[in-house]
């Protein structure tokens, strides 16, 4: 369960975020004479994301399905906060998977792209024209153990 939120409706093919609710606690929270405004808070991060609908009914779709989403998240039911090791580096932003979840999708022949934020990443980058660093493909070995 996630919204993914962007810089602006003229780039839609990259996303700025993500907010994953079963990775972190939130909340939705309106005021009054705010019209059409709502923020969503999350646990353990002092920004907060400040929306606004176009209109009332467009507003009370959102809040409520938020809130809905928010209600059934793991985020939720576990009361989970983001560390501060995860602050730093707002790596809370980004979109990720568990490992469970990880291994229930992935395939053999699956490939992997990755773009790191490192220096060497970069200079990889520049060296080979390439929007990633590195690649991996998902390979099975049979073992006695599964």
């Amino acid at each position: 369960m996630r919204l993914y939120y962007y810089k602006n409706d003229k780039k839609i093919d990259a996303s700025k975020g993500v907010i994953n609710f079963d990775h972190v606690q939130c909340k939705v929270t309106f005021k009054d004479g705010k019209e059409n405004r709502f923020y969503i808070h999350l646990k353990g991060v002092s920004r907060i994301f400040k929306l606004k609908a176009l209109n009332a009914d467009d507003f009370h779709m959102w809040t409520y399905k938020l809130m809905k989403t928010i209600d059934m998240s793991k985020g939720k039911k576990f009361e989970l906060g983001v560390d501060e090791k995860q602050l730093a580096v707002k790596s809370w932003r980004f979109d990720q998977i568990d490992e469970k979840s990880f291994i229930k999708i992935a395939d053999i022949g699956d490939i992997l792209l990755f773009r790191g934020k490192n220096i060497g990443a970069k200079i990889t980058r520049g060296f080979t024209q390439s929007n990633f660093d590195h690649v991996a493909m998902l390979l099975r070995f049979d073992a006695e153990d599964d």
